[in-house]
């Protein structure tokens, strides 16, 4: 992408309903100059007014294309050739939000086995916990907030001519979309695991990790993800458990007026709570 100044002046029907093409035709006919141009060819029924042809034939080109690109997410630049180029800015953002095809194929693989490993299997409150954990992690090591949102969250795979079913559920369609959704919706609680050592994160998925086993960055990390704290003495506190919770009950299904989709596996929203230790009775 370049960088382009935004217009000095801002003439919103400088091109109204005008497809860049048409522009671009129209410019070479008047000023003989030449532009390379990514593709932007779109039906349209719209032809430039003769109001803008002369509009445009009394700017200069430069002056032109700066509200162009402000108003259309393109860049441009001038080649000592006296060459125009002329980006789509969104194709080289949407570059830079794909997952390499390495991660995605052993991800895909990954899947897939655990799929097939729960197929007619009900998966535990505690289980979809434990995948939010290993995928958001997994995510989170590799990949932007970004990639995750976007090209994790709606990757397709488009080879073989498959391309988007719409006979198909999103699920079947983009595979990551559901632990993606769980990894940007758990990311605080996925920041704070992050912190744990080794030990600390085994402790934690059985539920014996102990409020006195965090130092105080792991705890500051803590505390603000807490559903409840429970009125304790100081040593009561510093024997309770830290573990995990669902702030709701996971959705199996997804209503619609005709029909119901079932989803593999609502992956839940996830918080933190302490279990304090039971009171002797003696």
């Amino acid at each position: 992408m370049w960088k382009n100044e935004p217009p000095k002046i801002y003439d919103p029907l400088l091109f109204a309903q005008c497809p860049t093409p048409e522009f671009l035709r129209v410019r070479v006919e008047q000023k003989q100059e030449e532009f390379l141009a990514d593709d932007y060819a779109k039906p349209s029924a719209f032809t430039p007014t003769e109001e803008q042809k002369q509009k445009w034939n009394s700017l200069s080109t430069e002056v032109l294309l700066d509200q162009l690109v402000a108003e259309r997410d393109y860049s441009w630049t001038r080649r000592p050739d006296k060459l125009f180029l002329i980006r789509n800015n969104r194709w080289y953002r949407d570059d830079a939000l794909q997952v390499p095809i390495s991660l995605v194929e052993e991800w895909k693989k990954r899947l897939t086995q655990e799929i097939a490993d729960n197929k007619d299997k009900k998966v535990s409150e505690t289980e979809k916990a434990a995948h939010v954990l290993d995928w958001g992690s997994r995510f989170l090591s590799n990949l932007s907030l970004y990639q995750i949102a976007y090209g994790l969250h709606f990757y397709i795979d488009e080879r073989g001519n498959t391309g988007y079913d719409g006979r198909k559920t999103d699920c079947e369609m983009m595979p990551f979309a559901e632990y993606a959704e769980a990894t940007l919706k758990n990311y605080r609680v996925l920041r704070f695991y992050s912190l744990l050592s080794e030990e600390q994160r085994a402790l934690f998925s059985k539920g014996s990790l102990l409020v006195s086993q965090l130092t105080p960055e792991q705890w500051a990390k803590a505390e603000s993800l807490l559903t409840l704290t429970p009125s304790a003495s100081r040593e009561e506190a510093a024997k309770s458990v830290l573990t995990l919770v669902p702030l709701s009950e996971a959705k199996t299904f997804i209503s619609f007026s005709s029909f119901q989709i079932q989803k593999p596996m609502m992956l839940p929203e996830l918080a933190l709570q302490i279990v304090l230790p039971l009171k002797s009775t003696n």
